[in-house]
């Protein structure tokens, strides 16, 4: 329990607030939004029906994304070099399995290139800013 104590808080949450805009950013239609939907075999229009059922994967998003933080926070408390490598490698296993996962599904190969683009650059993100607040703060 005493690695709680450890955590970069302020980076953390610094973090998961920076990656879950990029998120929005990244879905946008002036991001990856239309070509995501596209390759989706859908629209932007969204019924009414639908927009209530928005909710939980956008809640659900957001407590991946600072759990995560919190993740990668327990990885630096640990040490700068370890950091380094678990970082990398936590990016190319959530890439992997983006990737494993539509291939699975037999989806257009846009759909994890763009979502699994989104997770390594949330993962850096979030690691880069808990490290420059360790600097910094």
């Amino acid at each position: 329990m005493a690695i709680f104590y450890d955590l970069n808080w302020l980076g953390l949450l610094i973090g998961a607030a920076l990656s879950y805009a990029l998120g929005m950013l990244w879905f946008s239609p002036r991001g990856f939004g239309k070509i995501h939907l596209a390759a989706l075999g859908k629209t932007a229009a969204c019924p009414p029906s639908q927009a209530a059922r928005m909710a939980l994967p956008l809640l659900l998003q957001a407590l991946y994304t600072l759990l995560l933080a919190v993740f990668i926070a327990a990885l630096f408390a640990v040490g700068f070099d370890m950091f380094c490598f678990a970082v990398i490698l936590l990016a190319v296993l959530h890439f992997l399995g983006v990737l494993c996962g539509a291939l699975w599904d037999r989806q257009n190969i846009r759909v994890p290139l763009i979502a699994g683009g989104y997770g390594v650059a949330m993962i850096f993100i979030i690691a880069i800013t808990i490290h420059l607040t360790a600097i910094y703060f």
